[in-house]
Order: C-alpha cells, then structure tokens, then sequence
C-alpha cells in the first residue's frame, strides 16, 4: 500500500507523461544527467510541512494538512545559444500548464501552485551544442491522517 504522499507524488509527476518533447523523464535522480540525454524532466521530491495557524487542520481533529515542496528539473538542448533562451520559456509554459491543469491531482491534493523558478545554469562542454538546466518549484497541498500516513480520512 502506497503512502499519501507517494501517491500525490506519482500523480504530480504523472502530469508530465503527455509532454512527449522530454522523452528522458525521472523522478529523484541524481539530476545531473549526461547531456546526450536531453532534453529531459526530472523531479525532486522535496520536504512537507504542516500548514499551521488556522490551515492547520480540516477540521476533523486528526486530520492534517499538507505543504509539499516538488521542483522540476529541465534539461534543454539547444541548436544555439540564440535558441537556447526561447527554448527555456517554451518548456517552462508547458511544465506550468502539466503540473496546474487538475490542482486536484484527481482528487489527492486540494492545490498545486507555482513557487518560483530556478536561475538557469548553462552547461558547458567542449564540442557539445548548448545546453541548460533550471528549475521550477511547486507547492502542493493534500491532507493526510495525522496518525496514519496512508489515510486522508
């Protein structure tokens, strides 16, 4: 049996399963991956947190709110360094529309939402066409028993 958080996790990372333009696509990798390999999406189970104050609770006494931090690793490549640029807003708007298009996760979170993105990092190597990487962070919300990691009730 699967915990709450691993399957909010996996239907997070399966939001990205229709973008066939990354066809290299990981989750917690080491994300610094061979060039040869891009363009590629890598995703990095972050920490949680309980949402406190007020946001702490449903309601329900035991039941506990979430905060999940998840980024998303792009790796381009591009044809040139002119292209290169474009190429990162360009996947960027797709990961944005994948990971928010159901802030539901098909019903296991109650939000996702955007919290910033990385500065790029270009990569350098001798003879190899440019390539980057950056980051986008993501914040998803779900609930979980306080007392039981598998049960949201």
């Amino acid at each position: 049996m699967l915990s709450i958080r691993e399957r909010v996790l996996q239907a997070f990372f399966d939001r990205f399963a229709g973008l066939s333009a990354y066809p290299l696509k990981k989750r917690m990798p080491n994300w610094l991956i061979d060039p040869g390999e891009l363009p590629a999406l890598i995703q990095i189970d972050g920490g949680s947190e309980p949402l406190g104050g007020d946001d702490a609770s449903s309601g329900y006494g035991d039941i506990v709110r979430i905060q999940l931090r998840v980024t998303v690793i792009a790796g381009l490549r591009g044809e040139t360094t002119d292209d290169l640029g474009a190429d990162l807003s360009a996947a960027r708007a797709d990961i944005l529309v994948a990971a928010t298009g159901d802030p539901t996760l098909g019903g296991l979170a109650s939000n996702v939402r955007w919290d910033g993105d990385e500065d790029p990092v270009p990569l350098v190597e001798t003879g190899a066409p440019p390539h980057a990487v950056f980051g986008i962070n993501f914040l998803v919300i779900y609930q979980e028993a306080a007392d039981d990691p598998f049960s949201s009730t």
